[in-house]
């Protein structure tokens, strides 16, 4: 389309045909002509969505729904110049990026940067234990169980976290969990800007004052940054489980205490957002949230004390008569061979000992961690092939290897 140099043109956008004067009809009933300054206004429209949609294609993002807010200057008498059509297509592409981001952030979900979205199954830990472990290089969430997680941060408090001991809080960087993730796939981290995390448990299940818990509990707390397309720093704080404990209402449904504790972090992080966005000396965003988070993992473990969790399950350990890692190796020494599982993402052995006691080893024969596993979380591990059986030729090695660590000469 051409500009005019009477008629008015778009200055952030493409040239529009000067509009011709016409007059007004002075019927109402039959509605604006094709032609007329409403007609011609709505085909412009329809143009612009048009456009809208061809820079969204451009950006490989889905189509745009709904509306978008394109901010127009109109200067009558100056023709439109090339820099104006480029002025008005960046435009459009601020109000999909600020659209995208707006929804990059979804309560209990992290951001996958490989399929951009929350809405995929890599967004969610499949599994009960498993706490958010970064992303892999093509930017796809990574899930771990909790135990495993400690041993790789060489944390020595994973040795009791099965037996029932206080609760484990972990703080981790927002630089390592984003450490493997290339720049390809990253492009728009913007979106969703892991700042750090939490990882924590175990939680009970079934609250904090209703006995034994029914399955061991893990979540991870996020700080993430995100941007709408305001310019302003937005902090959140992300709560994520694979478990009802932050499902059905108010986070911390199944222990309201932890709720609360939410509710301070989260007035901890508002603050701090306020402090970034009014500072006239810029601050690392990664490095101001650290002392929420640690704050955070500090009150997570002091509740969990305070509610004599560890008197609940000593009760439970002395039910078994045995603490679990005391059995390990007689356990495993004992184990018929069919009671050898492999883990092969972790490259673990694991033995199932009696009274649903579950050891785990390296494949040298270390021992690693013991868990006591209850109702059908053995069997749901092997039916989704976490847990797969020893090849029969392997396992003669393997309690040689046990027999060697059990004698002390490993």
């Amino acid at each position: 389309m051409r500009g005019g140099a009477r008629g008015p043109t778009i200055h952030h956008g493409v040239a529009m045909n000067p509009l011709p004067r016409r007059r007004r009809s002075r019927s109402r009933r039959r509605g604006p002509a094709s032609d007329g300054p409403e007609g011609r206004a709505g085909e412009i429209l329809g143009r612009l969505g048009e456009l809208s949609a061809e820079v969204a294609r451009g950006r490989t993002l889905d189509p745009p729904r709904g509306r978008i807010v394109v901010p127009v200057e109109i200067e009558p008498g100056r023709p439109p110049e090339g820099r104006d059509a480029q002025a008005l297509l960046d435009a459009i592409g601020r109000s999909l990026d600020a659209r995208e981001r707006a929804g990059s952030l979804r309560t209990g979900r992290v951001f996958c940067f490989f399929c951009e979205t929350t809405e995929c199954i890599h967004a969610l830990p499949r599994e009960s234990d498993e706490v958010f472990d970064g992303y892999a290089p093509t930017g796809r969430p990574r899930w771990v169980d909790l135990p495993t997680l400690l041993l790789e941060a060489r944390d020595p408090r994973v040795d009791g976290l099965y037996d029932g001991e206080d609760l484990v809080a972990l703080v981790e960087t927002g630089k390592r969990l984003r450490s493997d993730l290339i720049a390809e796939f990253g492009r728009r981290s913007g979106t969703y800007e892991l700042l750090g995390q939490v990882a924590a448990g175990f939680f009970d299940g079934r609250g904090s004052n209703r006995g034994p818990r029914a399955e061991k509990v893990a979540a991870t707390f996020q700080v993430v940054r995100t941007d709408p397309g305001d310019g302003k720093i937005h902090l959140h704080l992300n709560a994520i489980s694979a478990s009802p404990l932050f499902r059905n209402g108010a986070e911390g449904g199944a222990d309201p205490d932890v709720g609360r504790i939410l509710s301070i972090a989260r007035r901890r992080l508002s603050l701090l957002e306020r402090e970034l966005q009014v500072s006239m000396t810029p601050r690392d965003p990664a490095e101001a949230a650290l002392p929420t988070l640690r704050a955070l993992a500090r009150d997570l473990e002091h509740h969990d004390r305070v509610a004599s969790r560890r008197t609940r399950h000593g009760v439970e350990r002395s039910q078994l008569g045995v603490r679990p890692t005391a059995n390990a190796f007689p356990d495993a020494l004992a184990a018929p061979d069919e009671r050898f599982l492999l883990d092969e993402e972790r490259q673990t052995l694991v033995v199932l000992g009696r009274g649903g006691r579950v050891h785990v080893f390296t494949l040298d024969g270390r021992h690693v961690t013991s868990a006591v596993y209850r109702g059908d979380e053995i069997e749901r591990k092997r039916r989704t092939g976490r847990w797969k059986p020893v090849e029969p030729a392997r396992i003669p090695g393997l309690r040689r290897a046990l027999q060697g660590r059990s004698d002390g000469r490993g």
